[in-house]
């Protein structure tokens, strides 16, 4: 069995390299975010590979080298515990089976969700599996079928009889699962057009005056643009998710 442990967090490093050695042995591929490779090379383990942003396409490149086996990924940012890897260990039965580790998500979070679902669906034709991105094992078949396609895509929802699913209780484990999307510079166009469709209106309204055709099209305007802030959203986040 191999594990590929995304570097993106150097805290407790060491603690956590142990425990991921003392469950699944020593067969370890670092894969390390660029910033950090510096100070992750003073830990003296060996890097397999450095990604700057899309971690899933240098994790897929590095797996494509190597010989096709059970994969385990995990993100260094986990908050790791052996309680956490002894129900992943208790659950790997004959290996058949992707785990995964799903959230639980609050309300607000839950109806998100479903519009960003929808969103997936109509782009990719198949739903996120909502699941975490930082923990989960892969079968060998599996991982030799995403190498044909993309890694990434072992993210979107799968038939259920191949999957299972835990569900963690801990919270400050339960946090560290979720993906918190970063800020998006493009997501300041829908901020400007807005700004923009202001002042427009506000010169209308001292030019023309309250016109009905103004009012109609200045809320068009901010229909639209609230619609694209959504979408905006939902791309950063399924990117968050999948590619990095």
């Amino acid at each position: 069995m191999r594990v590929v442990l995304v570097v993106d967090s150097i805290e407790n490093l060491n603690e956590k390299v142990n425990m991921l050695e003392n469950h699944f042995g020593t067969n370890l591929c670092f894969v390390v975010k660029a910033n950090l490779a510096p100070i992750f090379k003073t830990y003296g383990y060996p890097i397999s590979a450095v990604y700057a942003e899309k971690a899933a396409r240098i994790v897929h490149l590095t797996l494509a080298r190597l010989d096709v086996e059970d994969t385990i990924i995990c993100y260094a940012s986990l908050q790791l515990s052996n309680r956490l890897l002894d129900g992943l260990t208790a659950r790997l039965g004959d290996g058949n089976k992707i785990i995964n580790f799903m959230p639980r998500y609050n309300y607000f979070e839950r109806m998100c969700n479903v519009p960003y679902n929808a969103y997936v669906k109509t782009i990719f034709k198949a739903k996120d599996s909502l699941a975490s991105p930082k923990l989960q094992f892969l079968p060998a078949g599996c991982v030799e079928e995403l190498l044909q396609s993309h890694l990434a895509n072992r993210m979107f929802e799968m038939n259920p009889k191949f999957v299972y699913s835990v569900e963690v209780e801990d919270k400050a484990t339960n946090a560290s699962l979720k993906v918190r999307p970063k800020f998006n510079k493009y997501a300041i166009i829908p901020i400007i057009v807005l700004l923009t469709a202001l002042a427009l209106f506000i010169m209308s309204l001292a030019f023309w005056g309250a016109r009905y055709l103004n009012i109609f099209i200045f809320v068009v305007v901010c229909i639209l643009d609230v619609l694209l802030t959504i979408i905006f959203q939902f791309k950063n986040y399924f990117d968050e998710r999948f590619l990095k």
